[in-house]
């Protein structure tokens, strides 16, 4: 994912952790379905494609199934966020 979205944007690979989200992600994928990066349309020119399967892109909906989702209770996650020195909602 985030090679994916430096050869696409640019972006760094700490600004990408920083700032992308899967929602986020997901929107710049529909937009790019319509709108190709321009080394996507270049390949495609060319008639280049990915060569193994490492290089395809996976779908938002097929990489999400591997995040795991765990439901904190709110003292848990109240303890998480000072944990890491954010603030409660306390």
């Amino acid at each position: 994912m985030y090679s994916h979205l430096v050869a696409c944007t640019g972006w760094e690979w700490d600004y990408i952790a920083e700032n992308v989200d899967l929602p986020r992600l997901k929107a710049l994928n529909h937009h790019w379905a319509d709108n190709p990066p321009i080394h996507r349309m270049v390949a495609a020119f060319f008639g280049i494609e990915p060569t193994t399967a490492a290089e395809k892109t996976q779908s938002i909906e097929q990489a999400a199934e591997f995040i795991p989702v765990e439901t904190l209770s709110e003292a848990d996650f109240d303890a998480l966020l000072r944990q890491h020195g954010l603030p409660t909602g306390e």
